[in-house]
């Protein structure tokens, strides 16, 4: 029996199952993820035989070992039969009813304001932070490539942004802004990096997420204009920094404004 693919991966046999097994323990590999009473898995063997179980207890996220109930193997497959192989992977349904029975989304928001200079450099928060709306920090570069782009901040200004406290999910942000003074699309983008503590250290955050403007085909002129990118799936550890940044995209020195919510996804524990 093949498995669908709209199961994925969340982690592996780590002691394998004899045959004739009736005790429903199955020592995994720890939890990234919670697992609840009731839920169906399905364990893939190396041999791509496919077992699908319903668990019987909850298992917290770290969890070794899951609970399952033998009795509830495909039909007409005797679960007294079934031997499970060190490795053998643990499939969990990969769509939207699993994916926000397990998932939090939580928002930051800010606004900036920035005079974007001919350079197109990126434009980052304020020494007051990045609460304070008059972001007056250049990032040094201009570059638009999520995951490649970098910006430049001294040690004086590694404290603007915010700094996330748990281990979560980058999805992006979406927001809104405008051009003070003319007809020319702008940028926002979000940097994520960690600051060097305690020393006089450059550190170069990498672009996660990036929107140019959308205003429909209309003109950009002191009228609001759309921003989003919620497309992004990028792992943050607890301690990293997102620092959210304003560019134009023309040689002219523009006021530009843009508010921003950031989207991050957290699993529950």
């Amino acid at each position: 029996m093949s498995i669908l693919t709209l199961y994925k991966e969340i982690t592996r046999v780590k002691v394998a199952v004899p045959r004739g097994a009736l005790s429903g323990m199955i020592t995994v590999n720890a939890l990234t993820i919670p697992l609840k009473e009731d839920d169906n898995i399905w364990i893939r063997t190396p041999y791509a035989e496919s077992i699908k179980f319903k668990l019987t207890a909850d298992a917290p996220i770290g969890a070794t070992a899951i609970r399952v109930n033998v009795s509830l193997t495909p039909p007409g497959v005797p679960s007294t039969m079934m031997g499970i192989p060190v490795d053998s992977a643990v499939m969990l349904p990969d769509n939207e009813e699993a994916l926000l029975a397990r998932t939090s989304y939580q928002y930051m928001n800010c606004t900036g304001k920035i005079n974007a200079g001919t350079s197109q450099n990126w434009s980052f928060g304020h020494l007051y932070g990045v609460q304070y709306y008059n972001w007056n920090q250049d990032g040094g570069t201009n570059g638009t490539t999520v995951d490649t782009s970098t910006i430049t901040i001294s040690r004086q200004y590694q404290h603007l942004g915010f700094r996330v406290p748990f281990d979560c999910e980058l999805v992006g942000f979406t927001g809104s802004g405008k051009n003070s003074n003319g007809n020319r699309d702008y940028a926002g983008g979000l940097f994520v990096g960690t600051p060097d503590y305690g020393t006089a250290n450059d550190i170069n955050p990498v672009l996660r997420a990036y929107s140019s403007g959308y205003n429909e085909g209309c003109s950009f002129t002191s009228r609001a204009a759309a921003f989003e990118d919620l497309t992004r799936s990028h792992s943050i550890s607890a301690g990293e920094v997102i620092f959210p940044a304003i560019k134009g995209l023309t040689a002219t020195n523009d006021t530009l404004i843009l508010n921003f919510t950031i989207v991050l996804k957290l699993i529950k524990a």
